[in-house]
């Protein structure tokens, strides 16, 4: 199952907004260096958080699940100090996204990468959002699912209707590029979905409860 993943075509506009070149940060990249970092206690940080849209989206758990794990007292040992920051700083997800090359680079490989992913007949469910999304429009999505699914064609000239697939495409309604933090119970039905196309129906008696 892949996610509105960022595999993108590096000719695409998607890409100038992703990718990083030399001396060209990236929209990204800028993004997380300009972001807050401090606050001055971990009781602020929501009320904060709540008046961005982005964060707006978040479902209610996943918000607060966000603010439990994703901030620390910022001098823990200093009792009287109760400002706290960003547990993962905002230099290293500046990092993260300075690498934007590897998402041309996966678009690059795909044909070479088909065939592991669907070896053995493996069906490859695509989920992505109806707004928001970062992975290209309609035409790179079922290019992507034609390659993902199925042993590579021999060469990419094949016309995708003559490429066999065992693909399929899931939309989850009204939630953005970050399906599992807006959309976490429509998520959940989705996987449970596919695992029972996969492996057979749900026996309700055995069920279990999700964790959000």
């Amino acid at each position: 199952m892949v996610v509105d993943p960022m595999i993108i075509d590096p000719r695409s506009a998607y890409f100038q907004l992703t990718g990083s070149r030399p001396g060209a940060p990236s929209g990204l990249t800028r993004g997380a260096v300009g972001r807050p970092d401090v606050w001055p206690s971990l009781s602020s940080i929501k009320p904060t958080l709540l008046k961005s849209p982005f964060f707006q989206a978040f479902h209610p758990t996943q918000l607060d699940s966000y603010i439990q794990h994703g901030f620390i007292l910022l001098n823990p040992s200093d009792p009287t100090d109760l400002r706290a920051t960003l547990a993962f700083p905002r230099w290293a997800e500046a990092l993260i996204f300075t690498k934007g090359y590897p998402l041309g680079e996966v678009w690059d490989r795909l044909e070479f990468g088909g065939e592991k992913v669907g070896k053995g007949g493996k069906e490859v469910r695509w989920v992505f959002p109806g707004i928001g999304q970062l992975s290209g429009p309609d035409s790179d999505h079922q290019r992507i699912s034609h390659f993902l699914s199925d042993p590579p064609p021999p060469t990419s000239d094949v016309p995708l209707a003559l490429k066999p697939t065992k693909s399929s495409n899931v939309i989850v309604e009204g939630a953005g590029h970050l399906v599992v933090q807006e959309r976490p119970v429509e998520m959940g039905e989705v996987l449970t979905d596919f695992l029972v196309d996969l492996f057979g129906e749900r026996d309700a008696s055995k069920g279990r409860e999700a964790k959000l």
